[in-house]
């Protein structure tokens, strides 16, 4: 059942901060239910009727477990991002090709970058994995750590977290990024947004760390890097090149030879990663079908 437009989310809780005010609201009442719901949503979405993300309310801790944590069901794994104890909220989002394949392309690209340094094998992926801070559950798009952690780390947190989102979430990805900075204990380093844009050629990635300031640490942007193109045929244009991940926010440890460095993306590379995220954009996505990128491998 959706539930009226006025109806309170937060409850005190603010893990669905930022969402924009149209997002529709559901009561929870089972799997198939859900399934239904993201599929209807999906479909309102492509035709421009709704925005990417599904909030689903009254869902207990024990059903969240059952329903989610253990669900067999792929598309019930892959689609829903936060939830709270709290509030018993839930929020969803509707993957597209165009998340998948600027993801997946972002990581790549520094994987290209680790190879010189001998590193290419040097990092795990967390994507899919649910990361607990208090009462709150979320999964990244991707989370990236070394293999071989320092002494006293664990894997619970990744050291650079990457989160995906059409531009016109852009208050919610910031949301999204703090909650990592500020939940993991300085154990996020860096966390990275990758925005693109429906409706014409432009990608915005940024970074935000935890800085100190007059009000002691507290996350802030520290890299935006923008990427358009006019039309299919104008050349590409890249602001702030380049894009720069610190080797000992990614890696834990400081450089020990020559050839290790931090990851600079330059120019070329960003202009080469919006091309071939752009193929797949747009006119794809308007008719592709949900569960389409659920054929590739996930994380």
């Amino acid at each position: 059942m959706m539930m009226p437009p006025g109806t309170s989310l937060l409850g005190g809780d603010d893990i669905l901060e930022g969402l924009p005010p149209s997002t529709h609201r559901y009561q929870y009442e089972c799997e198939q239910q859900f399934l239904d719901v993201m599929f209807r949503e999906h479909d309102l979405w492509s035709r421009g009727e709704t925005n990417e993300f599904v909030v689903f309310i009254n869902l207990d801790e024990r059903t969240f477990h059952r329903g989610f944590l253990e669900s067999s069901e792929k598309l019930i794994n892959n689609s829903w991002q936060s939830y709270s104890s709290l509030s018993q909220c839930l929020h969803a989002r509707m993957k597209t090709g165009t998340h998948e394949e600027l993801h997946f392309a972002f990581y790549d690209l520094l994987r290209e970058k680790l190879v010189p340094m001998g590193l290419g094998h040097s990092l795990h992926r967390q994507g899919g994995r649910t990361t607990s801070g208090g009462p709150k559950g979320k999964q990244a798009d991707n989370g990236l750590y070394p293999r071989r952690l320092p002494p006293g780390r664990t894997d619970k947190w990744p050291s650079v977290v990457i989160e995906v989102a059409f531009s016109e979430s852009k208050t919610k990805l910031r949301c999204d990024l703090d909650w990592w900075l500020s939940q993991s204990n300085g154990d996020v380093k860096t966390a990275i947004s990758l925005s693109t844009n429906k409706s014409k050629r432009e990608i915005i990635i940024e970074a935000r760390e935890m800085v100190e300031g007059s009000k002691g640490r507290a996350p802030a942007l520290q890299q935006q890097v923008v990427i358009r193109k006019q039309t299919a045929d104008s050349i590409t244009s890249v602001t702030n090149a380049p894009f720069t991940i610190a080797f000992e926010s990614l890696l834990l440890r400081p450089t020990t030879q020559p050839a290790e460095g931090d990851l600079e993306l330059t120019e070329d590379d960003l202009q080469k990663l919006a091309e071939e995220v752009w193929e797949t954009q747009s006119f794809r996505d308007r008719t592709m079908e949900m569960g389409d990128h659920l054929s590739e491998d996930g994380m």
